[in-house]
């Protein structure tokens, strides 16, 4: 099932729950929806908590936060739990944020020990498995691609691993146009061009370009799948495929893009003669953040600068893209080129 479009009742009502009243119209139209959604829904849960517990919620008290930090790290420590340290971190910039538009009185210091605090006190789980360059190479190449859900799989591949794609980023692309989607992929004479009309990490729409001769199995893919399947223009690109190769008629679910990164995978690495073990620890920390991963890791490893990879994947924060590099380099120096025996 594909993810579901966010009405904007649903937009306006969350930005008015997040203000505390019902002026301001048209506050709402400079947001990311989802954003103002998780921020709306952590509002609900800040307030809940408080009210259990017969605490002021807004404005916020030091020992609130802590305290409400204390619930958070708790839970972040409990797996079961599902509540990541990213996400304890968004509810944290929440409340903040509804300060802000309640223009009430919040110490920004006070924010940023706490994610100080939360980092220090809480493990976060490993991070994606990045699928590099050659192993995204390496699976297309195992694939018989007379099979219709195999052709879309690599086809989703080198266009996620080019583009340094979200998973949501991905499932969302129309051929040629937008139409019900929240973004397109556009063929021209050099290439490929992806347009998002919103993007996480930026406000506002955003282009991505795939050179054809820098990309060419990304172009040759898309043809061939587009083909196959019967795209038309101003229609989802990717779509689920049933067993026997029939193409549905609508959006692929984001959910399906890290599922089938996983199954992908397995096969790769038990066609590579790997032993249970190892196929079980690759399949587990691959995610749909792989492909995204994946290029920021090539494209460190071939010694592109920082900042060029940052404008291709829309890195907003350099230390964000630097986490992956920085796993490159302890590897590459340090020294023991030059002493090691």
């Amino acid at each position: 099932m594909a993810r579901r479009k966010i009405t904007e009742q649903e937009i306006i009502e969350a930005y008015r729950f997040l203000i505390g009243s019902n002026k301001d119209e048209f506050g709402w139209m400079g947001w990311a929806p989802r954003t103002l959604l998780q921020y709306a829904s952590a509002l609900r849960l800040y307030l809940q908590w408080c009210g259990e517990r017969g605490l002021v919620a807004l404005p916020a008290e030091p020992d609130t936060i802590k305290a409400w930090l204390k619930n958070l790290a708790d839970k972040v420590s409990d797996g079961g739990q599902g509540l990541t340290r990213s996400t304890a971190e968004s509810y944290l910039a929440a409340i903040a944020t509804v300060h802000d538009l309640r223009s009430l009185d919040f110490n920004r210091e006070k924010l940023r020990r706490a994610r100080k605090w939360l980092r220090e006190n809480t493990r976060e789980p490993s991070r994606a498995r990045a699928l590099e360059r050659d192993e995204v190479k390496a699976i297309i190449a195992g694939l018989d691609l007379r099979h219709m859900r195999n052709l879309r799989d690599a086809c989703m591949l080198t266009l996620g691993f080019a583009g340094a794609l979200r998973r949501s980023e991905i499932v969302c692309l129309d051929l040629d146009g937008v139409r019900s989607g929240d973004g397109c992929v556009v063929r021209g004479r050099n290439g490929l061009t992806v347009k998002l009309l919103k993007s996480k990490a930026r406000k506002g729409s955003v282009e991505i370009a795939i050179p054809a001769q820098r990309m060419p199995a990304a172009v040759t893919l898309l043809d061939r799948w587009v083909k196959a399947a019967a795209i038309a223009p101003g229609t989802p690109l990717f779509r689920p495929v049933k067993d026997k190769g029939r193409v549905l008629n609508e959006r692929l679910a984001a959910t399906s893009v890290g599922q089938r990164l996983k199954r992908l995978v397995e096969r790769h690495a038990i066609a590579e003669g790997c032993n249970t073990v190892e196929v079980q620890e690759r399949v587990e920390a691959t995610r749909s953040h792989s492909l995204r991963a994946g290029f920021v890791t090539s494209a460190g490893r071939l010694r592109v600068p920082p900042v060029d990879i940052a404008v291709h994947s829309r890195h907003k924060n350099l230390a964000t893209l630097m986490v992956y590099l920085r796993d490159l380099e302890k590897w590459a120096t340090g020294g023991l080129d030059q002493v090691g025996f």
